[in-house]
């Protein structure tokens, strides 16, 4: 056998161990480090999100004891007076934890499914078809509201025609407005995949407009329809609780921003809603109550928006978005409201439906 020189041999190879080892230790290390700083932030983030939820859901019971209309009149008034102060329009309620113990941001927005267009108005029970506008006056009103969406679209994309096509092809009612975005013959398919279209009010950024306005809100499909509205009058809005989407559709003004005009009408209509004046007729009504909402007379409006305008009273159902924000993530949530009243003769709502967005 052969043997190697000792003045031949190499010891480079335990430097190359060396660094072999060091190498595998860096790896190691490195991955440890990542799954590490990764945990914390996906566990910083289930700790944030749990926190928004319960914050939005506590957003809801707030807006559920402002609306409780209580036993006396005096006591409804002040909640339908609230009502009328925050409708349409999102609310901002900023949390300390000194005193509310939480720090974070409330946001929300009511929308009564009274002041809404019940497509569930155009489906004939005995022929199990939807049957759209067919007589010259809903096809006027159909009209008005038509353009004014289209408006809000670019390329021209007509919204109200879609839903015509997707209405055509159901053959029961709406259960809930959402299967509005699937194909009735194909559910895999979306009916408008090509057009962003929000179903919940979207959450504004909080930027001002040039002229330092509020933003405006983007247009959301439940601000303008439903399917849950008062079913003893399908056919008819309550005009007092017009929703804003509608309201731009028909070609009114909406309600006014500043919260000190806003707390004057509410006031006045606060006052003739509660208790329920069934004599009240919106044909003599309408200018002294509404005109100053909406920027427009009676005589002014098109025989056939004034026409689906019928019933006042209290709001039966109302819709509530409702955003919990604890740090740079918000979560929000949606619920149905509904009118209820206890054999006390206490009127309130509660939840009929509800689901995180």
């Amino acid at each position: 056998m052969q043997r190697i020189r000792s003045d031949m041999r190499q010891p480079g190879f335990i430097l190359v161990l060396t660094f072999f080892i060091l190498s595998a230790a860096v790896v190691l290390v490195t991955y440890l480090v990542t799954r590490v700083i990764a945990d914390q932030q996906v566990s910083g983030f289930v700790i944030e999100r749990e926190r928004n939820k319960q914050l939005a859901l506590a957003g809801v019971e707030l807006i559920k004891s402002k609306l409780d209309l209580g036993k006396e009149s005096k006591e409804r008034k002040a909640s339908l007076e609230w009502l009328f102060t925050v409708l349409n329009r999102w609310t901002e309620i900023p949390l300390k934890a000194g005193q509310d113990g939480i720090d974070g941001t409330l946001f929300f927005y009511i929308s009564a499914e009274d002041g809404k267009i019940n497509l569930n108005r155009f489906y004939d029970q005995n022929k199990k078809v939807f049957k759209l506008p067919n007589t010259p006056e809903e096809k006027k009103t159909w009209g008005i509201i038509s353009e004014g969406v289209r408006k809000q679209f670019p390329n021209d994309f007509s919204l109200i025609e879609e839903i015509e096509k997707v209405l055509k092809k159901r053959k029961k009612p709406l259960e809930d407005l959402s299967e509005l975005f699937l194909d009735p013959t194909d559910p895999s398919k979306e009916s408008f995949p090509f057009v962003p279209i929000s179903y919940f009010p979207v959450l504004p950024t909080g930027e001002k407009t040039e002229d330092g306005k509020e933003e405006p809100l983007a247009f959301a499909l439940s601000d303008l329809f439903t399917v849950t509205s008062d079913v003893t009058n399908i056919d008819k809005v309550k005009p007092i609780y017009l929703s804003h989407w509608l309201t731009v559709a028909l070609g009114l003004n909406p309600w006014p921003t500043s919260k000190d005009e806003r707390k004057k009408l509410a006031k006045k209509l606060a006052d003739k809603v509660e208790p329920a004046n069934p004599q009240l007729t919106w044909s003599s009504e309408w200018d002294t109550l509404l005109a100053p909402v909406f920027g427009k007379k009676f005589a002014a409006l098109d025989k056939g928006v004034s026409g689906m305008f019928e019933g006042q009273g209290r709001a039966k159902n109302l819709s509530v978005v409702c955003y919990g924000k604890t740090g740079e993530r918000s979560q929000g949530v949606f619920a149905l409201l509904q009118m209820k009243s206890g054999d006390d003769n206490r009127v309130f709502y509660v939840i009929k439906r509800w689901y995180w967005i």
